[in-house]
């Protein structure tokens, strides 16, 4: 709350966020808004595909979400088996099963069917 000219004005929650989310560039609203879980596993493992094993920090830099986010993403994918991690000298790394490559097939070619009916 503050005082502007003698009267009380009170700032919402609602007045702040806007103020918060005006001054980001549009193009970063617009990626907030399409994006889903499918599409960051789907970036997650395709980074793993064409780059080789990557550890925690490379994938959440490629997904472009935080790491404690990637890490909880990363466990489920683990616990479902579509990844499956080692460590070598010290760090952990993420590598692709077979039902990985399964899951992202298929989501490639869904992509391509359903990409014409996006605007």
């Amino acid at each position: 709350m503050r005082r502007l000219k003698g009267k009380l004005r009170i700032l919402t929650l609602s007045t702040c966020v806007y103020d918060k989310y005006t001054s980001m560039k549009k193009s970063t609203l617009e990626k907030r808004a399409n994006r889903c879980i499918h599409e960051i596993v789907y970036k997650m493992l395709e980074a793993i595909s064409i780059e080789g094993p990557k550890n925690i920090t490379s994938l959440c830099e490629v997904a472009n979400i935080p790491v404690d986010r990637g890490l909880a993403i990363v466990n489920t994918l683990t616990k479902y088996g579509i990844l499956a991690n080692y460590e070598y000298e010290g760090n952990r790394y993420y590598v692709i099963t077979e039902i990985g490559y399964d899951y992202l097939g298929t989501y490639k070619h869904l992509k391509e069917i359903f990409d014409p009916f996006k605007k």
